[in-house]
Protein backbone atom coordinates (compact mmCIF):
# COMPACT_ATOMS: atom_id res chain seq x y z
CA UNK A 1 0.00 0.00 0.00
CA UNK A 2 1.38 3.41 -0.98
CA UNK A 3 1.49 5.76 1.99
CA UNK A 4 0.59 9.40 1.50
CA UNK A 5 2.58 12.22 3.04
CA UNK A 6 1.26 12.81 6.55
CA UNK A 7 -0.33 9.37 6.86
CA UNK A 8 -0.50 6.98 9.81
CA UNK A 9 0.67 3.38 9.53
CA UNK A 10 1.22 0.31 11.69
CA UNK A 11 3.94 -0.97 9.32
CA UNK A 12 7.23 -0.75 11.20
CA UNK A 13 9.56 -1.17 8.22
CA UNK A 14 7.95 0.21 5.05
CA UNK A 15 9.81 0.42 1.75
CA UNK A 16 11.02 3.87 0.73
CA UNK A 17 11.32 4.83 -2.93
CA UNK A 18 11.89 7.83 -5.14
CA UNK A 19 13.61 9.18 -8.23
CA UNK A 20 16.91 10.88 -9.00
CA UNK A 21 19.82 11.20 -11.39
CA UNK A 22 20.98 7.75 -12.55
CA UNK A 23 24.02 6.66 -10.54
CA UNK A 24 23.56 9.30 -7.83
CA UNK A 25 23.77 8.29 -4.18
CA UNK A 26 20.67 9.06 -2.15
CA UNK A 27 21.23 9.62 1.56
CA UNK A 28 18.08 9.09 3.62
CA UNK A 29 17.40 10.75 6.97
CA UNK A 30 14.79 10.18 9.64
CA UNK A 31 14.24 13.03 12.07
CA UNK A 32 17.58 14.50 10.96
CA UNK A 33 19.59 11.32 11.61
CA UNK A 34 21.15 9.44 8.70
CA UNK A 35 19.15 6.32 8.00
CA UNK A 36 20.75 4.71 4.93
CA UNK A 37 22.23 5.32 1.48
CA UNK A 38 20.99 3.86 -1.79
CA UNK A 39 22.02 4.30 -5.43
CA UNK A 40 19.69 5.50 -8.16
CA UNK A 41 19.34 2.85 -10.87
CA UNK A 42 19.88 3.49 -14.61
CA UNK A 43 16.15 4.09 -15.02
CA UNK A 44 16.30 7.00 -12.57
CA UNK A 45 14.55 5.42 -9.60
CA UNK A 46 15.58 3.93 -6.28
CA UNK A 47 14.01 1.68 -3.65
CA UNK A 48 15.07 0.98 -0.09
CA UNK A 49 13.28 -1.52 2.18
CA UNK A 50 13.93 -0.36 5.74
CA UNK A 51 16.01 -2.76 7.83
CA UNK A 52 15.12 -1.25 11.20
CA UNK A 53 11.90 0.01 12.66
CA UNK A 54 10.64 3.52 12.27
CA UNK A 55 10.26 5.38 15.55
CA UNK A 56 6.90 5.07 17.28
CA UNK A 57 5.13 8.35 16.62
CA UNK A 58 6.08 11.00 14.07
CA UNK A 59 8.87 10.28 11.56
CA UNK A 60 10.21 13.11 9.37
CA UNK A 61 11.91 11.60 6.30
CA UNK A 62 14.20 13.64 4.05
CA UNK A 63 16.89 12.89 1.47
CA UNK A 64 19.87 14.38 -0.35
CA UNK A 65 21.43 13.28 -3.64
CA UNK A 66 25.14 13.23 -4.47
CA UNK A 67 26.18 12.74 -8.10
CA UNK A 68 29.29 11.01 -9.47
CA UNK A 69 31.19 14.33 -9.46
CA UNK A 70 30.52 14.78 -5.74
CA UNK A 71 27.92 17.52 -6.09
CA UNK A 72 25.24 17.34 -3.41
CA UNK A 73 21.69 18.53 -3.76
CA UNK A 74 19.78 20.59 -1.22
CA UNK A 75 17.75 18.56 1.25
CA UNK A 76 14.50 17.29 -0.19
CA UNK A 77 11.09 18.31 0.98
CA UNK A 78 9.73 16.61 4.07
CA UNK A 79 7.79 13.34 3.93
CA UNK A 80 6.16 12.63 7.27
CA UNK A 81 4.63 9.40 8.48
CA UNK A 82 3.37 8.45 11.94
CA UNK A 83 3.99 4.92 13.19
CA UNK A 84 1.20 3.70 15.45
CA UNK A 85 1.54 0.10 16.62
CA UNK A 86 -0.24 0.51 19.96
CA UNK A 87 -3.89 -0.49 20.37
CA UNK A 88 -6.33 2.18 21.49
CA UNK A 89 -6.38 2.71 25.24
CA UNK A 90 -9.05 0.70 27.03
CA UNK A 91 -11.97 3.16 27.10
CA UNK A 92 -14.44 3.71 29.87
CA UNK A 93 -17.36 1.30 29.79
CA UNK A 94 -19.87 2.54 27.19
CA UNK A 95 -23.42 3.35 28.17
CA UNK A 96 -26.75 2.08 26.85
CA UNK A 97 -29.54 4.60 27.36
CA UNK A 98 -33.29 3.95 27.47
CA UNK A 99 -35.15 6.95 26.05
CA UNK A 100 -38.72 5.63 26.37
CA UNK A 101 -41.03 6.12 29.38
CA UNK A 102 -41.90 5.02 31.97
CA UNK A 103 -38.27 4.46 33.01
CA UNK A 104 -35.74 6.65 31.22
CA UNK A 105 -32.01 6.44 31.84
CA UNK A 106 -29.02 4.15 31.56
CA UNK A 107 -29.60 0.40 31.27
CA UNK A 108 -27.45 -1.49 33.74
CA UNK A 109 -25.67 -4.74 33.01
CA UNK A 110 -28.26 -7.55 33.00
CA UNK A 111 -30.98 -4.90 32.81
CA UNK A 112 -33.93 -4.72 30.44
CA UNK A 113 -35.56 -2.05 28.33
CA UNK A 114 -38.74 -1.19 26.46
CA UNK A 115 -36.80 1.10 24.08
CA UNK A 116 -36.39 -0.69 20.73
CA UNK A 117 -33.76 1.87 19.68
CA UNK A 118 -31.63 2.53 22.78
CA UNK A 119 -28.66 4.87 22.43
CA UNK A 120 -25.17 3.40 22.73
CA UNK A 121 -22.44 5.89 23.64
CA UNK A 122 -18.88 5.99 24.87
CA UNK A 123 -15.39 7.40 24.43
CA UNK A 124 -12.41 6.42 22.31
CA UNK A 125 -9.43 7.53 20.28
CA UNK A 126 -10.34 10.32 17.86
CA UNK A 127 -11.04 8.97 14.37
CA UNK A 128 -11.34 5.34 15.48
CA UNK A 129 -14.08 3.13 14.07
CA UNK A 130 -16.46 1.66 16.65
CA UNK A 131 -18.29 -1.55 15.70
CA UNK A 132 -21.01 -2.98 17.95
CA UNK A 133 -21.84 -6.69 17.92
CA UNK A 134 -24.59 -8.80 19.40
CA UNK A 135 -23.33 -12.36 19.85
CA UNK A 136 -20.72 -11.75 17.10
CA UNK A 137 -23.25 -10.31 14.61
CA UNK A 138 -22.65 -6.65 13.75
CA UNK A 139 -25.52 -4.34 14.66
CA UNK A 140 -23.87 -1.09 13.63
CA UNK A 141 -20.80 1.11 13.50
CA UNK A 142 -19.81 4.72 14.01
CA UNK A 143 -16.71 6.93 14.32
CA UNK A 144 -15.20 8.59 17.37
CA UNK A 145 -15.62 12.34 16.98
CA UNK A 146 -13.12 15.15 17.50
CA UNK A 147 -14.20 15.43 21.13
CA UNK A 148 -13.28 11.79 21.79
CA UNK A 149 -16.85 10.54 22.11
CA UNK A 150 -19.21 8.46 20.00
CA UNK A 151 -22.87 7.49 19.98
CA UNK A 152 -24.99 5.15 17.93
CA UNK A 153 -28.69 4.37 17.63
CA UNK A 154 -29.45 0.99 16.02
CA UNK A 155 -32.32 -0.01 13.80
CA UNK A 156 -35.26 -1.30 15.86
CA UNK A 157 -34.17 -4.27 17.97
CA UNK A 158 -36.26 -7.42 18.28
CA UNK A 159 -37.20 -8.94 21.66
CA UNK A 160 -34.35 -11.17 22.82
CA UNK A 161 -31.35 -11.27 25.12
CA UNK A 162 -28.46 -9.15 23.85
CA UNK A 163 -24.80 -9.73 24.63
CA UNK A 164 -23.01 -6.66 23.36
CA UNK A 165 -19.33 -6.37 22.52
CA UNK A 166 -17.56 -3.41 20.98
CA UNK A 167 -14.47 -3.29 18.78
CA UNK A 168 -12.49 -0.07 18.44
CA UNK A 169 -10.09 0.16 15.48
CA UNK A 170 -7.83 3.18 15.27
CA UNK A 171 -6.69 4.98 12.11
CA UNK A 172 -3.60 2.75 11.89
CA UNK A 173 -5.76 -0.38 11.89
CA UNK A 174 -4.99 -1.49 15.46
CA UNK A 175 -8.01 -2.95 17.26
CA UNK A 176 -9.15 -3.59 20.79
CA UNK A 177 -12.33 -5.48 21.73
CA UNK A 178 -14.24 -5.23 24.99
CA UNK A 179 -17.53 -6.51 26.38
CA UNK A 180 -20.13 -3.82 26.87
CA UNK A 181 -23.16 -5.32 28.56
CA UNK A 182 -25.90 -7.91 28.72
CA UNK A 183 -29.43 -6.64 28.52
CA UNK A 184 -32.78 -8.24 27.95
CA UNK A 185 -35.76 -7.69 25.70
CA UNK A 186 -38.65 -8.88 27.82
CA UNK A 187 -41.42 -10.61 25.89
CA UNK A 188 -44.24 -9.67 28.23
CA UNK A 189 -44.81 -6.57 30.35
CA UNK A 190 -47.22 -6.18 33.24
CA UNK A 191 -50.61 -4.86 32.07
CA UNK A 192 -49.54 -5.07 28.42
CA UNK A 193 -50.17 -7.60 25.72
CA UNK A 194 -47.94 -8.69 22.87
CA UNK A 195 -44.18 -8.32 22.67
CA UNK A 196 -42.34 -5.38 24.16
CA UNK A 197 -38.95 -4.28 25.36
CA UNK A 198 -39.42 -3.80 29.11
CA UNK A 199 -37.18 -2.71 31.94
CA UNK A 200 -36.44 -5.57 34.26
Amino acid sequence: MLLANGSITNQRMPTLSGTGEPGAIITLYNNGVELATVQVNPQGSWTYPLTRNLSEGLNILTATATDAAGNSSPTSGVFSVTLDTQPPAQPDAPLISDNVAPVIGNIGNNGATNDTTPTFSGTGEIGSTIILYNNDSEIGRTTVGDNGSWNFTPAALTPETYTITVTETDIAGISVTFRLSHFYARHHCARQSGYHFCRR
